[in-house]
């Protein structure tokens, strides 16, 4: 662990929580390792041959698309290849390697958070700080350990009272607990995801809602990754991943299984009011136009309750493509309830990529009940 002496001075009398980054590894090598790659290797497989037949809205945007093209070759060509002990190795490895790019960052990430020294190291620690700190303001009895970084794919971080944390773990937990909330009355409720990229949120939302069914949709190569960050860890968990010749996506299907991770271009084979909750978090925008409307429409068809959705409200600092919210199209069903800035520091309006949490509510439940009158 890389302690951050001149750190720790400066936020001396804060009592700042973070006492290092830590970048060693902790390569680990799951149970049914081989078994788990082969399965995802051929759900894959089968969803690119399906995805090159999909209409545009379903295909990766310009900006992922090169982010795919660039990246994930050594991926690809592994899968191409059969080559399962090769894809396993990427797999166990991804916090660490070209898997990872696109989801918080840019590309080489950790490669990135390895070489920072001096001043930007500082900096981003500072960020990290100030995250956990917001946390600790939602979560005043929560334990540190609830944040903890399982040890699948190898990740890296700050260690805070001894425990290993990835930067976006307080904005997953923290929503996590804000849908058990929303979703307590509800017996079995239904969280599904779009856009779920690894399998952050998703981890926590099946830790804090064990309760809950989960269901992600997102382009194939992410849906990959989050097959293997959730199968190993929930291995016990009943999971549908994608398969040759799956068409429609029933509720009686989806009442089979826990976890349910298919490529977008099944939403619109999913039967309608699937879902108590909807969610997004910071990828909507990022989005082409047609795939925004594309999705809001299946979002108002899919939901029975809530929609909730954190994404840039205004023009993004750094230049690169993303649609405000206030411009997305407008939804039927869904009704605006609540809305503020969002909490993170790393989201808020000074920010290069400035975001609102946005809370939506079914129009139904919100209708008046018409009472018969008096006999």
């Amino acid at each position: 662990m890389r302690v951050l002496a001149e750190f720790s001075r400066e936020h001396a009398s804060s009592k700042s929580p973070i006492e290092g980054m830590m970048v060693e590894s902790i390569e680990q090598t799951p149970p049914n390792e081989d078994a788990i790659v082969g399965k995802l290797i051929t759900s894959f497989t089968a969803a690119k041959r399906r995805q090159a037949t999909c209409p545009s809205p379903y295909l990766p945007g310009a900006d992922w698309k090169t982010l795919l093209e660039s990246q994930w070759q050594r991926y690809l060509d592994a899968i191409r290849r059969d080559d399962v002990g090769l894809v396993a190795s990427l797999l166990r490895n991804f916090f660490r390697n070209e898997g990872l790019s696109g989801f918080w960052g840019g590309d080489r990430m950790f490669d990135v958070f390895a070489a920072l020294d001096g001043p930007v190291s500082l900096r981003r620690a500072d960020l990290m700080r100030r995250q956990f700190e917001v946390w600790r303001e939602t979560a005043p009895t929560a334990d540190v350990t609830e944040l903890s970084a399982p040890q699948i794919g190898n990740p890296w971080g700050y260690i805070v009272d001894g425990v290993l944390l990835y930067e976006p773990v307080c904005e997953y937990h923290y929503q996590a607990c804000y849908f058990a909330k929303l979703l307590s009355q509800i017996d079995r409720p239904v969280v599904l995801e779009i856009g779920g990229g690894f399998g952050g949120l998703a981890y926590q939302i099946v830790t804090r809602l064990p309760r809950a069914k989960y269901i992600g949709f997102d382009l194939p190569e992410n849906i990959f990754l989050q097959g293997y960050y959730l199968s190993c860890a929930f291995p016990q968990s009943k999971m549908l991943i994608y398969r040759e010749g799956l068409e429609t996506i029933t509720n009686d299907l989806l009442a089979q299984y826990d976890i349910v991770l298919l490529p977008n271009f099944m939403i619109p084979a999913t039967e309608s009011s699937a879902a108590d909750l909807i969610v997004n978090a910071r990828s909507l925008s990022e989005m082409p136009a047609d795939t925004i409307a594309e999705y809001h429409q299946q979002i108002d068809r899919l939901s029975r309750l809530f929609f909730f959705h954190e994404n840039i409200f205004k023009s993004r600092g750094d230049g690169l493509h993303g649609i405000p919210s206030p411009e997305f199209p407008a939804l039927t069903n869904l009704v605006a309830i609540a809305e503020s800035e969002s909490r993170w520091p790393r989201y808020q309006s000074n920010s290069g990529y400035p975001c609102r949490e946005n809370l939506f509510l079914h129009r139904s439940v919100l209708t008046p009940q018409v009472r018969p009158g008096p006999c």
